[in-house]
């Protein structure tokens, strides 16, 4: 929570604790770097531990940054290298096999990983490998002293620290979430057990009530008239297949991991504009996200915030002149395609009047304390191969829209980070971004923005992205949403930003997960920042305390007690029961915040 307009977040006048000064070249550099380092790199530590790290090049910065974070976060560190290419069964047992499985799906061969990395700009490439150098300085110092520096999670795997290489560096990255969507099959469920329950028009209605494809009722980011992007066209609802008429009838398998429960969201950004703040500077507001906290300074970057461990620069935070809060986006940017396999041969499918091979490949797990598994893994041209239907007839695939662009997400928030206005922030960070983000900016000039950013695929209009979608080669994407293409929105009229994992403009689909509707938990941020004309810090600490008590903040169904008021003013009208009437009176005073 920071107004815009406040010193310049350097934080030398209030830095207590030590400092490291740690020379620029250790030797354990694994892939040459040019001149990328050349001078000493200093860390200080608050009095709340956070590290400050200065240093003259942008790779001297990233190395200060990866050993600062190897000292406080090693363990975690290596948990994240696992997870990304699924081997945290080998330390966790075999309550990891499942997610090691899904990893080994999705990751990416070294092949593919270095292509990326070898197209971002070298200077980007120079501040990766020195985040793993740095890394590796804090290996090292621990593998010196084993009895005093090991981490106490490496005493219980069993295991001791190793040093990153790029790779490992790069394939973290590369899983990075990748978007929402993916849900269709269990739509598809849910489209199955209604119509086996109620009929076809009645079991169809429900999935439309239920799963529409857009509800003109749902809150929107970007008001009405505000939206910057031409509107695209909204798909038909086609709940028959056009691939076969028995698509329906099928009954996928479905994994735990894709039969979702409570519908829940994680980050929410509150930015006022100038004319909603006592200072008249822009005030903004992160909650419910936290990651570990980092000031860098130099090589372009003067910059304070919190990130994912292991990804070293912050994700949202302050700069010198502008401040920027992510929030996950609601794009539909993952589509699960049904593959029609040859009826001899599970592992041939159809596309184009062709008959193609799946790539496959054999991956062992190891387990402790347990046998290894062999799992396989088998893609086609869509992706990664998650199930198939119980006649065998049928594979489903997850085609990924950010697959291919996972480095560049990195690549653009270090230059959100590294931006000197709003026009470099959008055109070199944001449009740069693969994974589909809401991208909220305050600047010192007191504007503020908008952008539904990422890799946001064009469906065509005879696809409904609710269910899965025919792989013969029909439904093709027809590419990707242009910067110009992008929903975004500058210094709206309504003076206010409030984004909680919310639709982005009116033409935007629900998605995959289900309606937003009126029944949405933006209300109570929205009705705050409506009323606010002279707002303070303390202000903002309030409004976050007051949503965040709505109920624990976590249902995106809670809903503002002003929808249910004209029902229960009818109700009251109509009765003459003494109880009744004080129930209704009771639940008519109830403020949604208790």
């Amino acid at each position: 929570m920071f107004n815009l307009r406040s010193p310049t977040l350097i934080l030398l006048g209030c830095l207590a604790g030590g400092a490291a000064a740690l020379p620029a070249d250790d030797g354990m550099r694994t892939e040459d770097s040019g001149a990328a380092r050349t001078g000493e790199v200093t860390i200080y530590r608050d009095s709340m531990g956070v590290p400050h790290v200065f240093a003259r090049t942008s790779a001297d910065v990233m190395f200060g940054a990866g050993y600062a974070q190897a000292e406080d976060r090693l363990a975690e560190l290596e948990l994240a290298r696992r997870s990304a290419v699924g081997r945290t069964a080998e330390i966790l047992g075999k309550s990891a096999v499942a997610a090691d499985k899904a990893a080994r799906n999705r990751m990416l061969d070294e092949a593919e990983l270095m292509r990326m990395y070898r197209q971002i700009p070298r200077e980007h490439q120079l501040m990766l490998q020195a985040f793993v150098d740095g890394i590796n300085a804090k290996v090292t110092e621990v593998l010196a002293d084993p009895e005093r520096k090991t981490p106490m999670e490496f005493i219980r795997w069993g295991i001791k620290p190793t040093p990153w290489t790029l790779r490992d560096h790069l394939a973290y990255i590369a899983t990075m979430p990748r978007g929402r969507g993916g849900d269709e099959l269990r739509n598809l469920a849910f489209l199955n057990a209604m119509v086996s329950r109620h009929g076809d028009r009645i079991g169809r209605a429900i999935f439309e009530d239920v799963v529409p494809l857009s509800d003109p009722d749902s809150p929107t980011v970007i008001p009405q008239g505000e939206d910057l992007a031409p509107p695209q066209a909204m798909p038909e609802p086609m709940t028959r297949s056009p691939a076969t008429g028995e698509l329906l009838l099928q009954s996928p398998v479905l994994h735990r991991e894709q039969i979702a429960g409570e519908l829940v969201g994680a980050s929410r950004c509150l930015v006022l504009g100038p004319q909603r703040s006592a200072s008249r500077n822009v005030l903004m507001l992160q909650a419910t996200a936290d990651g570990p906290e980092v000031h860098l300074h130099g090589g372009g970057f003067d910059v304070a915030g919190f990130g994912f461990t292991g990804y070293g620069v912050p994700f949202m935070g302050r700069a010198a002149n502008h401040g920027w809060l992510l929030t996950s986006g609601k794009s539909d940017t993952t589509d699960t395609y049904v593959e029609q396999l040859h009826p001899k041969d599970k592992y041939k499918y159809r596309f184009r009047d062709q008959w193609l091979s799946m790539s496959r490949r054999t991956e062992t797990i190891l387990v402790k304390d347990g046998e290894p598994i062999e799992h396989e893994v088998a893609s086609t041209i869509h992706g990664p191969v998650i199930s198939r239907d119980e006649s065998g007839r049928f594979a489903y695939t997850h085609r990924y829209a950010t697959r291919g662009r996972e480095l560049d997400t990195w690549v653009g928030i270090v230059e959100m980070a590294r931006a000197r206005n709003l026009e470099e922030f959008e055109s070199l960070g944001v449009r740069r971004v693969g994974w589909n983000l809401g991208i909220c900016y305050g600047g010192d000039d007191g504007q503020i923005a908008f952008w539904e950013a990422g890799s946001i695929p064009k469906r065509p209009l005879t696809a409904d992205p609710r269910l899965p979608t025919p792989g013969t080669g029909e439904y093709e994407w027809l590419g990707l949403l242009s910067g110009e293409e992008m929903p975004r929105m500058r210094n709206p009229r309504q003076g206010y930003i409030h984004a909680w994992n919310s639709k982005a403009t009116s033409w935007s689909t629900e998605g995959d997960e289900g309606r937003f509707g009126a029944a949405f938990r933006t209300w109570l941020g929205d009705q705050l920042a409506r009323s606010s004309s002279s707002a303070t810090l303390l202000d903002m600490r309030r409004y976050n305390q007051q949503i965040f008590n709505s109920l624990g903040a976590r249902d995106i169904t809670l809903t503002t007690p002003a929808l249910f008021a004209p029902f229960l003013r009818d109700a009251l009208t109509a009765t003459a029961d003494p109880e009744v009437r004080q129930a209704i009176e009771l639940m008519s005073a109830f403020d949604g915040l208790s």
